[in-house]
């Protein structure tokens, strides 16, 4: 007859909440599967390759003297933007945009000095992005007919006073008019718009008719990693468009 502690032994090997039953059988008393669930799995983790993305545009910009004369020049824009998780396409057009607002004010001057120093009646952006903001002309190049059609007063830019549209007079102004007539009388209406008005149309007009397929292209403008024009830069953008005039 076995020993107490001999049978003391078999009971626990016989017993399945006891380890010494997982023991006399070699494995663990969680099971080799758990133990294997219960390790920290190794993940492999696929580092992503930069992406480089490289754009180019091409922008339009327009302008009429009161004399009547008109003028139209573009530009061609090149833009590279870098990126593993962001989206280098949005990065693009984001320098896109902050290079036009600096390029604008000197394609706008460039133009004045074309049209003679004359007094600007308008001017105007055209816009071949996929962003293009909504006061800019959509530029479609092989398209002139329908980029002429873009052109409305929405989208002009008035340098002009005399040929803005008149604001329409608040509701507010307007109470405030009758209300100050009741109290001091019959007022006359206040002179706001002295200077005779134009008819922006005929301006507008002409413009179309300017813009043209073969129009004169004022540069190849490679875009910085900022999207902004320097001082330095902007110095040599003047100089190299007064050459062009030249």
């Amino acid at each position: 007859m076995s020993s107490k502690s001999d049978s003391d032994n078999r009971s626990n090997q016989l017993n399945p909440n006891n380890d010494a039953y997982y023991n006399s059988r070699s494995s663990s008393r969680y099971g080799d599967d758990d133990d294997q669930d219960n390790r920290p799995h190794a993940t492999v983790t696929s580092i992503p390759r930069p992406l480089t993305v490289s754009r180019s545009s091409t922008y339009g910009f327009g302008a009429v003297a009161m004399s009547g004369k008109a003028a139209y020049v573009t530009a061609n824009f090149h833009a590279t933007a870098y990126g593993c998780g962001n989206d280098p396409g949005r990065d693009c057009q984001y320098k896109f945009e902050n290079y036009l607002e600096d390029f604008t004010q000197l394609a706008k001057y460039h133009l004045i000095s074309v049209l003679d120093n004359d007094k600007l009646a308008l001017f105007v952006v055209f816009d071949s992005s996929t962003g293009r903001l909504p006061w800019h002309v959509p530029l479609l190049s092989n398209d002139i007919e329908a980029t002429r059609d873009g052109i409305n007063l929405d989208r002009c830019e008035f340098v002009a006073t005399r040929l803005r549209p008149l604001a329409p007079e608040s509701a507010t102004t307007k109470r405030y008019y009758e209300a100050l007539s009741s109290w001091a009388g019959t007022l006359p209406k206040p002179r706001t718009h002295e200077e005779k008005r134009h008819d922006p149309e005929p301006f507008i007009d002409v413009l179309r008719k300017a813009i043209s397929s073969d129009a004169v292209c004022i540069g190849e403008f490679h875009v910085s990693d900022t999207g902004r024009i320097s001082h330095q830069d902007k110095s040599a953008i003047y100089y190299c468009l007064a050459k062009l005039r030249q």
